[in-house]
């Protein structure tokens, strides 16, 4: 028995020696951020159909479903700052508790203020759990590993969200949105209790107190932000409006857009790691950015059964790559003291790119429609690609042969 027990541990030693990503507490962490992205994915396929069912215009359906981002940005970067004062465990809690309360709160949405006033504290639990999970994540290695921990905190959240996307619309015709709502609580509770409740073995240090604009000004975040607004515009747009679109036009094959978005996005964060070794973040956010362009503008023209399976994998592949490939590449830029405010500047990003898809675009597409919508998104998409080639690339590009040849 005893030489059974050494084995094991030798065993753990030698995974552990080899990769240190084979830790229990990280795979408590992988699996928790699985559980919680899971409970927030659950909604995003099934709300704009439920509100569309209770009656809510689209500028109703795009301010309830955009009132999620709203409250992540409005707290997400008083939530970066108190993850580098406090550390993360008190803000990753509190984030997790006012996000079960709200998706405790969803089947009292009937009318649109409550439905917003719902979203809006979900956005909020959000927006700390987010950044304090992903500051956790950066913490437990050393930067040689980061751009590795950040893909597999990012696979496990898009394993989350890809169950999530392929189940959602099955659970919500098999058992209605009290459904929906269950298994979203038993998820969030399930996160809860398997999350890590320690600090990280690295803490946020105080002592070296640098202005939040010198963070924010340094071109890696404010840079890598707007690339991250950009391809979470186009992406809140598709999955708020694209399947409004789709029924308006009388047919019905969203489900395979949502099946095959979960499969193409989980395998595309199976390998991320290994492309961001091949290709540059900056030079790989050219790439989404004009992906998500080019798809913005053949969901406007295509909404077969076929079309909307292609679209579902170009957009789970591009979404796939983006967060974890410029995530990896701001930790990599800023300090452990800084990385708190650093990700909760670069996260606002994403929280306004899902605020102008889904509310900005809510009242647009109802005084133009949907495909002229995503025919106009996807050229102004397709432009700010060629500025970014040609403008913005190249300092970004700079910036990493330079931390490349001090890591040297």
């Amino acid at each position: 028995m005893l030489n059974r027990i050494f084995c094991s541990n030798k065993w753990q030693v030698f995974l552990l020696a080899k990769n240190p990503l084979y830790s229990k507490i990280f795979a408590s962490l992988l699996v928790g951020n699985l559980f919680f992205w899971f409970s927030t994915s659950l909604f995003m396929p099934v709300l704009p159909l439920h509100y569309h069912r209770l009656g809510f215009s689209e500028a109703q359906i795009g301010m309830a479903v955009g009132a999620f981002s709203c409250g992540a940005l409005m707290f997400r970067f008083l939530a970066g700052k108190a993850i580098d004062r406090y550390g993360s465990k008190l803000v990753l809690t509190a984030g997790m508790m006012l996000s079960l309360i709200a998706v405790a709160g969803y089947p009292l949405g009937q009318a649109v203020i409550i439905a917003v006033a719902v979203r809006l504290l979900h956005g909020i639990g959000i927006s700390g759990y987010g950044s304090a999970a992903l500051t956790t994540t950066t913490l437990m290695f050393d930067s040689t590993r980061t751009t590795e921990a950040v893909s597999m905190y990012t696979l496990f959240t898009m394993i989350g969200s890809g169950l999530a996307a392929s189940s959602a619309l099955w659970l919500y015709t098999s058992f209605d949105f009290t459904g929906v709502v269950v298994a979203g609580i038993s998820a969030t509770a399930l996160s809860l209790i398997l999350f890590p409740k320690q600090e990280t073995k690295k803490t946020q240090q105080n002592s070296n107190v640098v202005a939040v604009w010198e963070i924010i000004a340094q071109p890696s975040v404010y840079l890598s932000a707007g690339s991250l607004f950009i391809i979470n515009f186009c992406y809140s747009t598709i999955i708020t409006f694209l399947p409004l679109y789709v029924l308006a036009r009388g047919a019905d094959g969203m489900r395979y857009f949502f099946v095959a978005y979960a499969i193409a996005v989980v395998l595309s964060r199976l390998v991320v790691n290994k492309v961001c070794q091949v290709i540059a973040a900056p030079k790989l956010s050219f790439y989404l950015i004009m992906s998500f362009g080019i798809i913005m503008l053949f969901t406007a023209n295509y909404y077969t059964y076929y079309a909307l399976a292609t679209a579902g994998v170009a957009v789970g592949i591009s979404f796939g790559f983006a967060f974890p490939s410029l995530a990896g590449f701001v930790a990599q830029q800023t300090s452990e003291e800084q990385r708190g405010t650093a990700f909760g500047f670069f996260i606002t990003g994403h929280d306004l790119g899902q605020v102008a898809g889904a509310v900005g675009m809510g009242f647009i597409v109802g005084l133009i429609g949907y495909k002229e919508v995503f025919s106009a998104i996807g050229i102004l998409t397709l432009s700010y690609g060629f500025l970014y080639r040609i403008m913005l690339m190249p300092k970004l590009i700079k910036i990493d042969k330079q931390l490349a040849a001090i890591g040297s």
